[in-house]
């Protein structure tokens, strides 16, 4: 599967069979190898981005969109412009937590199961308004 255009794409090794997660959120275990993201992301929170490709087993390599366009499974309804973290499945839900260390920015609504354009990186800490 190819990225879209602009995505920045970094290859990784996968800790687990990450085949069947495709567009969820990865983050860094301890050993520096990619697995599902776990939930609530705070500063210092090491996570990689969004799945591509790849990492069929443990060990295997795993592509990851790290910066830029890319697709993303939704955990609940979002709305175009909604800030994104993962949940602790690794799929993308809306936050309005102060702290809460912003991931993607959806390009579409979506719901539960949906698979939608984000633009992923690291925006910084959510902060009310």
């Amino acid at each position: 599967m190819s990225a879209l255009p602009g995505a920045v794409v970094r290859t990784f090794i996968s800790s687990s069979d990450l085949s069947a997660k495709k567009y969820f959120f990865v983050q860094q275990d301890a050993d520096g190898k990619a697995t599902i993201a776990t939930g609530t992301v705070s500063a210092g929170t090491d996570v990689l981005g969004v799945v591509l490709d790849g990492g069929a087993a443990s060990g295997d390599p795993v592509s990851i969109v790290v910066s830029g366009p890319a697709k993303v499974s939704v955990g609940t309804a979002v709305d175009e412009g909604d800030r994104l973290i993962p949940d602790s499945a690794g799929e993308a839900i809306k936050t309005t937590t102060a702290g809460d260390e912003i991931i993607a920015i959806a390009h579409e609504d979506g719901a539960d199961g949906d698979i939608i354009e984000v633009l992923v990186g690291r925006f910084g800490p959510y902060a009310i308004t």
